[in-house]
């Protein structure tokens, strides 16, 4: 089982490399794809693995927010970044 991990692993290396020495736009859709995975297996293990529900409006806020925040982050607008997260709090 760690071995086909391990494999995949040292596969995907490159590809890593790669999608972090273009950077850019190239990177921030990347990240954005893992935020929204990362989102939804998170709201996945912790709110269906104790019987809870969570409401479908916060699911979506938070997955919407989520790539939100890594999209201003690249167009370097600090100001709005820190305008989601306090609405994001809220």
């Amino acid at each position: 089982m760690h071995l086909k991990r391990w494999i995949t692993g040292i596969v995907s290396l490159p590809f890593l490399f790669l999608i972090i020495y273009k950077g850019g736009p190239l990177f921030a859709v990347s990240l954005s794809i893992i935020c929204v995975l990362a989102l939804w297996e998170y709201f996945r293990i912790v709110f269906n693995a104790k019987g809870k529900t969570i409401s479908g409006i916060i699911l979506l806020l938070a997955i919407f927010v989520g790539p939100v925040i890594i999209w201003t982050a690249y167009k370097n607008s600090l100001g709005f970044i820190i305008s989601i997260v306090a609405f994001n709090l809220i």
